[in-house]
């Protein structure tokens, strides 16, 4: 633990360096003074916490995605697969966020509830393309609510099955 705490304390000394030498760019700007070396940004600062946000929200439109096959598929031998896949994505969520842990990260939570609903539109469209490839999924585009039918918190905590009770039936064909 001593470890993370220190790691930590680096990660935040660098940032706050970074904003410092932000805060000293705007500035000189607004005084109408030249920026100069202040411009000059360490952006790995950034990118790596950037990096986390993108695949958080990937993470969450893919376990969408798979939720929406797993409901619709018709092809028993791959749903075992596409829950295990489900849950792979659900994880990754969850550790990004840190989700039900003492200290989650609550601005990468905020930003999730914030997108929540560009992320399933994200998820369709992944959803969409795989039904390119598999036919018994593209009949069942037409059936995909246009609004997120979950929360944040559902998505992180629900079962399964719960969460699929929330999308629309497949018509029995006769």
């Amino acid at each position: 633990m001593d470890g993370e705490y220190k790691k930590a304390l680096e990660r935040i000394e660098i940032l706050e360096e970074e904003l410092a030498r932000i805060r000293q760019a705007i500035i000189a700007l607004a005084e109408g003074q030249p920026a100069g070396e202040y411009v000059k940004f360490d952006t790995s600062a950034f990118s790596e916490e950037n990096e986390i946000w993108s695949e958080s929200y990937s993470a969450l439109a893919l376990m969408m995605d798979k939720l929406l096959e797993i409901k619709y598929c018709t092809y028993y031998l791959v749903i075992e697969d596409l829950e295990k896949e489900c849950g792979k994505w659900r994880e990754e969520a969850r550790m990004h966020t840190r989700w039900g842990r003492h200290r989650e990260n609550t601005l990468l939570i905020e930003y999730l509830l914030e997108e929540l609903q560009d992320v399933y539109e994200y998820g369709i469209q992944w959803y969409k393309w795989e039904a390119k490839r598999h036919p018994d999924l593209r009949d069942m585009v037409g059936l995909l609510p246009e609004k997120c039918p979950w929360t944040l918190e559902e998505l992180m905590e629900n079962e399964d099955y719960e969460l699929l009770n929330k999308l629309p039936e497949r018509e029995k064909r006769m």
